[in-house]
Order: structure tokens, then C-alpha cells, then sequence
């Protein structure tokens, strides 16, 4: 039998969601440059801004899956091994030789431009010892003696901890007294994607773009990191990059037209049944065997009623909007079909001009609330009010298919 943990079951999970917690901090500060600034991921830190006048932001980012007994995220305690960690970490950066910062003086000169934030999921708690030291020392409330003197005094058993701890108070102290006033935490940060959407609505987006602008943000900006690590490069975007690069998806959005918007179609498993295939079948547009016909034209018909469905929920279209469209179209086919059916017709007749009536009726562009629909969606339309039996194409159509 298995003794292993319930962190070790959910372990995988754990490293899964850390990750998207990072990415997603890293797409909250990207939604958020502005001109003269950059944002890098895990380069200098796991996120990392730079700014005007040099200035750069170092970020530790963390998350725990980690619950209390009422279901909330445990706490940022005193002794939490991610705090110290994350400290030993920047310690680690400020004396790192090997970036040029052998001695105090330029280990100083680059905390004069270098702050730290630790982004975590836990909750605040005012039984923190470190950040309520912080605090007092950040509101004038006690000096540096006396802030190194109590961090001094933090106990604990676990090795880590100490070992973090002791490279932390063997800085020089004009090095500690600056690293300690540049050190931010922002706890508590559960929902990241909300922030994400935060920042986009920021950018004078419409309330009811926004959902959609983050999707196509957030999966393009994934396939770019995608390719970025794949060509071992460094995933670093400046505020004039991004601009030229997403700029698009940002008018696109502020746009209140309708938009077009793609779906993954989910194949009736009836297709030769649909009506509209019948009625194709039936004046030898396409046979039976014309399996690809069939599929694509069945895509075409969903993906035109799945945006109009789209809109009506979203109340970019309004039901009086889809009944004027429905009619225009209607009155499009009726010309077209009494153009093609004013004399008594033959059965060689009539089916010759129902072609003739779809053939055409594949020309036109519809046009939907000032939205011009491409080919594939108008030819969409048609198949679905042919379906519903509202239009037909032989003459004969509607006593013919009546019973249907």
C-alpha cells in the first residue's frame, strides 16, 4: 500500500499551477508596460521589470495549494521556508561576483536601483515577525540597530532557515539597511487572471471585450515564450515590441462592431439528415459520397448560428437586429429565386435553375449589423434558414419538403 502524502499526490499539480501562477503575474505586468519600460521572464528573476533611469523590479513569485482548516491559503508565517528562501535568493543576487558585485560599494550602487517584491497567494498576518520589523522600520518606527538586532533574534530549528537567515545578516550593514528598504510583499494575490483583466479594462477596453481580448492575448503571447525558449532566447518584451507586436488585438477590441469569432465545431452525427444536405442532394449539387462538401458546408452553417448565438448573449445583437437580418436575407433569396422561376419549368427545369439560384445566392455578402460576413458565413446563413425550411431552392421546394 502507498504511504505517500497528499502533497505527494497533488505535487504535480502544485508545480503545474506555480508555473501558471509566474506566467500569469508575468502577463499582468506586460498588460501593464508602459513607454520606456520592459518585462522579462525568469531572466534576472522569476519576473523582472525594468523602468525608466535604469530602475529594475526583482520578482520571487510563489504559490501554495496549501489550505487551512476553513479552506483559505495558509498564512506567510515568520518562519515560512518561501520568505526566507526568496531572501537568500536576493541576497544571493546583490553579492553575485560574477555580475560584478564583488565589493560594498558596488553592491550599494546597485540596490540604488534595484527594488524586490515577493508575490505570493498567502495571506497576510499581522503574526509575522520579519514584515511586521519591516513595517516599523520602513514608518520610522525603529532604526536599523534594532531591526538587525530582532531579525537576529528569529529562532528556529530548521537548517534551511538558518543558513538562509545567517547570509542575509552577513551583508554588509550599509548593504542590508538598503536591501531592507527595498523589499515590498504583495500577499494575498489569489486571482491573477482578474488582475490580467484589471489591467486590459485599464487600457480604456470595453467591459464586453475584454474576456475575448485576453484569450487572444493570452494565447499568442504562450506560442511567442513557446518559440523564444525553443530558439534559446531570452523572453524579454519592451513597452515599444509589445505595442507593434499586439497592438492589433487592442483595436479589435475597442471596436464595437461585431466580431467574428471562431468556434470548435462539434459535428451533428446525422449529417447526411440535415435538411439543407437533402436539399442539396436533391437538385445534384452534391451527392451523397461528397463527404468533404457535406462537413464543410455543416461547418459553415454552425459557425454563422454560433456567432449570432454568441452575440445575442453577450447582447452585442439584440433580437429585433436578428430578425431584420433574417428578413433582408429571406428578401435577397426571394429575388433571386422568382428571377430564376417566372415561367412554368419542365423537372429538367427546375432543377437547372435551383443551381442556378445557389450558385448565385454563394456570391453574395451578407451583412449583419454593419458587420460584412465573408463568403463561408453568408453561404452559412442561407444553409441555415434552408434547413429551417425558410428558403428552398427548386420551385416546387416548399410543397415538396413540407412534410419533412
Amino acid at each position: 500500500m502507498s504511504n505517500s502524502t497528499q502533497y505527494d499526490k497533488t505535487s504535480a499539480d502544485a508545480i503545474a499551477i506555480a508555473f501558471d501562477y509566474q506566467y500569469y503575474y508575468f502577463l499582468y505586468k506586460l498588460f501593464s508596460l508602459q513607454s520606456g519600460q520592459s518585462v522579462g521572464l525568469e531572466v534576472k528573476d522569476d519576473v523582472h521589470s525594468e523602468l525608466e533611469n535604469d530602475i529594475q523590479i526583482l520578482v520571487q513569485v510563489k504559490h501554495s495549494v496549501r489550505k487551512t482548516a476553513t479552506g483559505n491559503v495558509v498564512n506567510l508565517t515568520t518562519l515560512d521556508i518561501d520568505l526566507w528562501h526568496t531572501l537568500y535568493n536576493w541576497c544571493e543576487v546583490i553579492t553575485d561576483s560574477e555580475d560584478g558585485r564583488i565589493n560594498i560599494n558596488e553592491q550599494v550602487d546597485f540596490l540604488k536601483k534595484t527594488y524586490f517584491v515577493l508575490v505570493t497567494n498567502k495571506s497576510s498576518t499581522d503574526n509575522n515577525t520579519f514584515i511586521k520589523l519591516l513595517d516599523e522600520f520602513n514608518t520610522a518606527s525603529s532604526n536599523f540597530t534594532t531591526l538587525k538586532t530582532k531579525i537576529h533574534d528569529i529562532t528556529t530549528d530548521n537548517q534551511d532557515i538558518i543558513k538562509y537567515k545567517a547570509k542575509l545578516l552577513s551583508l554588509d550593514d550599509n548593504v542590508l539597511e538598503q536591501f531592507l528598504q527595498n523589499i515590498e510583499f504583495n500577499l494575498n494575490e489569489i486571482n491573477l487572471i482578474d488582475k490580467c483583466k484589471e489591467a486590459l479594462k485599464s487600457a480604456m477596453i470595453p467591459a464586453e471585450s475584454i474576456d475575448e481580448l485576453f484569450r487572444n492575448l493570452d494565447s499568442d503571447i504562450r506560442k511567442t515564450n513557446f518559440r523564444t525558449v525553443t530558439d534559446n532566447k531570452k523572453i524579454i518584451i519592451n513597452f515599444d515590441e509589445y505595442y507593434k507586436q499586439y497592438r492589433i488585438y487592442y483595436d479589435q477590441a475597442r471596436n464595437t462592431n461585431l466580431q467574428i469569432k471562431k468556434f470548435n465545431i462539434k459535428l451533428p452525427d446525422n449529417l447526411l439528415e440535415q435538411n439543407f444536405i437533402q436539399h442539396l442532394i436533391d437538385i445534384d449539387d452534391i451527392s451523397e459520397d461528397d463527404i468533404d462538401d457535406i462537413i464543410e458546408f455543416t461547418k459553415f452553417k454552425l459557425q454563422i448560428q454560433n456567432n449570432i448565438n454568441s452575440w445575442l448573449s453577450e447582447s452585442e445583437l439584440t433580437i429585433d437586429q436578428l430578425e431584420d437580418f433574417e428578413k433582408e436575407v429571406i428578401a435577397i433569396w426571394r429575388n433571386e429565386f422568382r428571377s430564376k422561376n417566372r415561367r412554368p419549368l419542365s423537372e429538367e427545369g427546375i432543377q437547372e435553375k435551383a443551381l442556378l439560384i445557389v450558385d448565385s445566392l454563394r456570391k453574395e455578402k451578407l451583412v449583419i449589423s454593419s458587420l460584412e460576413l465573408d463568403t463561408q458565413h453568408s453561404n452559412g446563413e442561407f444553409y441555415h434558414l434552408s434547413d429551417n425550411l425558410k428558403i428552398g431552392w427548386r420551385k416546387d421546394w416548399e410543397e415538396r419538403y413540407s412534410n419533412e
